[in-house]
């Protein structure tokens, strides 16, 4: 078993306590904070409003200033009243996210720590949903929940997927409603919003501080499986994440992260994303059984071409019959909005076979409402296939891009 040591206590300063009387519970929550504060602000809000009685927090300002502690004192005064016990603690030089997690793993005397970023805005029911799915079976190490964007609605993180050389999170942009209702394993959970049993930790250890802002959580999920752990999504414990990617030098440090990471896990990472896409495919087959009737045009709009290849294989291997595909991944751009009209010519929309488009994300087909409206005349079942797993059809995607996001 490895001793958890090497935080660098003394570097962590305190600088409140909030008291309870009841003794310590069975969760801990581990807050970095290097935030702005009306960000700040909402999250603490939810934190008081969300959080069940009887934990322990600990703030770890991380490079903060006083403002932003004389915030946390008042905040915190409020969670007391729910028999909360708080400490903040304060770095004047910031240390990084994995720093200040390792730091909270050697203060913890919970059963579990939950870590939590500050730019969070929780849902009711979010924790009791971690601890029931981390407490259903002893070899749980990590359960993850699920993140949505604030400004979408839309899921933002449900568990990464990998491919050779690559992980992406599941769903992207997607509605939850895709979501599996049961908890499921997955290679890796961000540390966002992450209940860890406190067991496997002693045994696996502390965050690896050689990368920096970025990276150690996925390093840690891949730690955590090593040693015959699952790490699980809970559906059902779902959040608001503004993802503002707090903390420094994360943009500068994330070749060297992401460089670590492929060096230390690569061989050990299996290409299960193709499973989940096949899952999905298989899903809309099932919920719409016509559309394996139909005999489909492939249109490659892919810019990840190492990728892009496994779509077809997945699509017959779920009963999808594609005659032919065209490759039209030169067309695109390098970012924003796909048109259609470009990149099938102006008579594309007269093709009498429907269409199977394969694109990165399918966020990048929503500047085509038009296009969609006149394509109905000859085909009304063309179907949008991505590298996040998801599969649903062009004509519900475009019902879903008003009222856009232009601003003026």
């Amino acid at each position: 078993m490895t001793r958890i040591m090497g935080a660098d206590v003394g570097d962590f300063e305190e600088v409140a306590t909030i008291p309870c009387d009841s003794p310590p519970g069975i969760t801990t929550l581990a807050v970095p904070i290097n935030q702005d504060q009306a960000i700040l602000d909402l999250f603490l809000q939810s934190l008081a409003a969300t959080e069940a009685s009887g934990c322990h927090v600990i703030f770890v300002v991380d490079g903060g200033c006083t403002a932003t502690v004389d915030a946390l004192v008042g905040w915190t005064a409020a969670l007391s009243s729910k028999a909360t016990a708080a400490k903040i603690f304060v770095n004047r030089h910031p240390k990084g996210w994995g720093r200040c997690i390792s730091f909270a793993m050697e203060m913890c005397k919970s059963e579990f720590l939950v870590t939590l970023d500050s730019d969070l805005v929780l849902i009711p029911g979010w924790l009791d949903q971690l601890i029931a799915v981390a407490t259903a079976r002893a070899n749980v190490g990590a359960v993850g929940g699920v993140l949505l964007y604030p400004q979408t609605g839309g899921i933002q993180h449900c568990g990464l997927a990998f491919t050779e050389d690559v992980g992406r999170h599941l769903h992207l942009n997607a509605d939850r409603s895709v979501l599996p209702a049961e908890p499921y394993a997955v290679q890796a959970v961000v540390g966002a919003m992450c209940c860890f049993r406190m067991q496997v930790v002693r045994e696996t250890g502390l965050m690896d501080c050689g990368y920096f802002n970025a990276y150690e959580d996925l390093d840690y999920c891949q730690r955590i499986i090593a040693g015959g752990y699952e790490v699980i999504v809970a559906p059902r414990a779902v959040s608001y994440h503004w993802e503002r990617s707090s903390g420094i030098h994360r943009a500068f440090n994330r070749r060297a992260n992401l460089a670590r990471f492929w060096k230390k896990w690569g061989g050990r990472l299996q290409p299960d994303l193709w499973r989940y896409l096949e899952r999905s495919v298989m899903r809309m087959a099932r919920d719409s059984p016509d559309c394996l009737t139909h005999t489909y045009v492939g249109v490659d709009l892919c810019q990840a071409r190492a990728d892009a290849r496994n779509i077809w294989p997945t699509l017959n291997r779920a009963g999808f019959a594609v005659a032919h595909v065209v490759d039209a991944s030169a067309c695109i751009p390098d970012e924003g909005d796909i048109w259609l009209p470009r990149v099938l010519g102006h008579d594309g929309h007269r093709e009498r076979r429907p269409y199977v488009m394969a694109v990165d994300n399918f966020v990048r087909l929503l500047g085509n409402s038009y296009w969609a409206e006149i394509r109905r005349q000859f085909n009304g079942n063309d179907i949008v296939v991505d590298l996040y797993a998801n599969v649903l059809p062009l004509q519900r995607l475009q019902r879903q891009s008003w009222p856009g996001v232009k601003v003026r």
